[in-house]
């Protein structure tokens, strides 16, 4: 075989293999996991942020109990929603497209700015994200510029 067709047949073999890889993480994010993975997948983001290092790590019991309180008379939701969310609980399956996520910052709330510890799980198909835990850490700013210390309360 001549270097030139070698060197074609190698470069082909690479894009196509670049395509395998390209597609197998794509599946991946198509496809369901197990609850514990999720939670152990938001936990090492957690580690990696600044707020989020120095707060608990989330649990999957924790994220079943938070379902299973939901309470419809204040936190309304189709029956579809609430019925996936029950599903999760029920089955620790998160479906495709359903993640945890967190939020480190409530901005100008009541003129102030909050950290906060805020994780919620996110439903993949309609984007209501429920909220799996929510800590008031401290206020930052207070209208007039001046920083408040609000001890957590635990």
């Amino acid at each position: 075989m001549n270097s030139k067709l070698s060197i074609l047949l190698l470069a082909a073999s690479v894009i196509i293999g670049g395509a395998a890889i390209a597609e197998t993480k794509k599946d991946s994010a198509e496809r369901s996991m197990s609850l514990r993975d999720a939670v152990k997948e938001l936990n090492a983001r957690a580690k990696k942020d600044e707020i989020g290092k120095t707060q608990e790590p989330l649990t999957t019991d924790e994220v079943v109990a938070a379902i299973r309180m939901w309470d419809r008379e204040s936190m309304k939701v189709d029956d579809r929603t609430y019925a996936m969310f029950q599903e999760i609980a029920k089955s620790q399956k998160v479906p495709a497209g359903t993640k945890f996520d967190f939020m480190t910052r409530c901005s100008q709330c009541n003129g102030y700015d909050v950290d906060v510890w805020w994780v919620d799980l996110v439903d993949g198909t309609s984007r209501y994200r429920y909220r799996i835990r929510d800590r008031k850490l401290k206020c930052v700013i207070d209208p007039n510029g001046d920083r408040l210390e609000i001890k957590d309360v635990k």
